[in-house]
């Protein structure tokens, strides 16, 4: 098994399934596989020949997987399962982000759902928090308006999109108790979003960062120091990753025993 990734070198996954696989006794080996993004099909084709058993699909290839799977209807995938014929494509996103909030927040405490960006990662985790709180009010702000089309499904929904600024950001958290989720990979290419910073101030209630270790941006350690309740994208990798355990294997690890490994080791 593995994880397709660009870049990929700073993935936990590996570590969490091959862990995972020692915990449950299952004789199974997990490995990064770094793509250059070239032909994604024909690594798909040959990972399948070469016999793997499951894939992860992380950034930036998530919504290219789903592409190639039109009859999913998904359009944002990060797991891969080895079919009858070929692979069958899911995405655990938003069950491991509910997954994880519910270890040490109350979901129903929060008056809006805000949330930076609106990629596949940001598409999942709405969905999911939708699908618990059908009436939130949600509040994505984003770079691009292109995207905002893949929200339509929920247009029944109280959702509002908003430019991606600092003053945009400030005037939302000031208008009740969030749940503010980071959802971009601008991180993990340089951006730490520190331009948003001073928003941060204006936070009344939790801040969630969907990247972990030295990749999460700076609004971290500002949530911190402001003193909100925080927590990194660690606990809904593991999540993530005991639902595609569960899709592979028919059964997963424990929740805490995979987090207590992953926060030992940090």
């Amino acid at each position: 098994m593995g994880v397709i990734g660009k870049p990929v070198g700073h993935s936990l996954s590996p570590e969490i399934h091959n862990f995972s696989a020692d915990f449950l006794g299952i004789d199974s080996t997990y490995v990064p596989l770094p793509y250059s993004g070239s032909h994604l099909p024909g690594l798909l084709q040959s990972l399948w020949d070469l016999g793997f058993q499951g894939l992860n699909v992380t950034v930036p290839f998530k919504e290219q997987v789903a592409s190639l799977f039109p009859d999913s209807n998904l359009q944002s995938v990060n797991t891969l399962s080895r079919g009858t014929d070929y692979w069958q494509c899911h995405s655990t996103d938003g069950l491991g982000f509910m997954r994880s909030i519910e270890q040490w927040a109350d979901t129903k405490s929060f008056d809006q759902f805000v949330i930076l960006g609106n990629g596949g990662a940001s598409l999942a985790v709405v969905e999911a928090w939708l699908m618990k709180h059908p009436k939130a009010r949600v509040q994505i702000l984003r770079r691009s308006k292109e995207r905002d089309s893949s929200f339509l499904k929920f247009s029944k929904s109280d959702l509002s999109f908003h430019d991606f600024s600092e003053g945009a950001l400030e005037s939302i958290l000031k208008s009740g108790t969030s749940l503010l989720v980071q959802a971009t990979s601008a991180p993990l290419f340089g951006n730490d979003l520190h331009s948003l910073s001073g928003a941060m101030d204006s936070l009344k209630g939790a801040f969630i960062d969907l990247l972990y270790g030295e990749s999460v941006s700076s609004l971290l350690p500002k949530a911190k120091l402001i003193g909100a309740d925080c927590e990194d994208g660690l606990g809904m990798l593991v999540g993530q990753a005991l639902a595609s355990q569960d899709l592979w294997w028919k059964e997963s690890a424990p929740f805490d025993e995979v987090l207590n490994f992953l926060r030992a080791k940090d």
